[in-house]
């Protein structure tokens, strides 16, 4: 597997490109959600950017697993609050899938996914299952990214 150490102005730009994409689309985040740990930083830069509140949610399907899902986040998608959901990478998939499953069977009526509520990545997986809606850059599934908040050791 091909290591790639992506710098602090290599995640600013990425960030910067996933910003204007988003504004460019005429659609504007009322809040961040950011996934723990990869996708704090991005969304807490994004948050700044689009001056709106940032959350943190507990999804790890890498490393073992962990999930805490904050209930009332679906409440707000389904009352129409638009939410980004912002990780530093996709892989497969798998952990926007089963955030969407979680939340839709925390709450009564439907989310709408890819309107109301859409995924924002610094990189995704061309071989990934879901295509978030706004994307810094497509990597191979040869590449390992890491990011400068997990390069502390090296």
């Amino acid at each position: 597997m091909q290591t790639n150490n992506i710098s602090d102005q290599q995640t600013t730009d990425l960030v910067k490109k996933i910003a204007t994409d988003i504004e460019s689309s005429g659609w504007e985040p009322e809040m961040i959600v950011g996934i723990a740990r990869g996708g704090l930083v991005p969304a807490t830069m994004l948050s700044y950017r689009f001056e709106c509140d940032m959350q943190p949610l507990v999804w790890q399907t890498s490393k073992g697993s962990a999930q805490e899902s904050n209930l009332w986040l679906p409440e707000d998608a389904v009352a129409g609050k638009h939410i980004l959901i912002v990780d530093n990478v996709v892989r497969t998939g798998t952990t926007l899938q089963q955030i969407m499953s979680d939340w839709d069977l925390s709450v009564v009526n439907n989310i709408d996914w890819g309107q109301g509520v859409k995924f924002a990545c610094l990189h995704r997986c061309v071989d990934s299952e879901i295509m978030p809606q706004y994307v810094g850059d497509t990597i191979t599934s040869t590449q390992q990214m890491i990011y400068p908040w997990e390069n502390l050791n090296g």
